[in-house]
């Protein structure tokens, strides 16, 4: 009877220290240690919804700067930041998943970090969660317009463009 205890015991442990989820191992929207029924809410729109994701880039856009060493040297990529919105929707632990170069990603993590939602990502009982968001932050020279838009060849939905 100790030994089927100590066993369970160890399963119980093993994961919980495995189970834990990092942005940095991840390369899509997870919730940790909740699955998500409503994504955040980001100034009052639903995340995923076509508006939503229109006033997301718009800020982004807006706020984004192309830095002038990046242009002169004709440097252009995606940049991937991966973060943590919190339970009241603010977000941290900010970091480059996938850089292009020191200038363009420190530019990345500068608007990523002016990000705040609304509203958090909620669990299926409508209980806030903590959850791990991946952004794409695309530098083209070519067309300054869609300096933010994630690339991708999926039509398939909105819930995609995010990878």
């Amino acid at each position: 009877m100790v030994r089927i205890s100590l066993f369970i015991l160890t399963l119980c442990f093993s994961s919980f220290v495995f189970g834990q989820v990092d942005c940095e191992d991840v390369n899509s929207n997870i919730a940790i240690g909740r699955h998500i029924q409503n994504y955040p809410i980001y100034e009052g729109i639903e995340m995923f919804t076509k508006s939503g994701l229109d006033k997301f880039y718009s800020f982004i856009q807006t706020n984004l700067v192309y830095p002038e060493a990046a242009k002169e040297d004709k440097i252009e990529g995606q940049v991937i930041i991966t973060f943590l919105i919190d339970s009241i929707g603010v977000t941290s632990k900010h970091s480059v998943y996938q850089g292009v170069r020191e200038d363009l990603d420190s530019e990345a993590l500068r608007v990523a970090k002016l990000l705040k939602f609304d509203e958090p990502a909620k669990d299926y009982y409508g209980k806030p969660t903590v959850m791990c968001f991946t952004l794409p932050i695309s530098f083209s020279l070519d067309d300054e317009k869609t300096l933010c838009k994630p690339k991708t060849n999926n039509n398939k939905g909105t819930k995609k463009l995010l990878k």
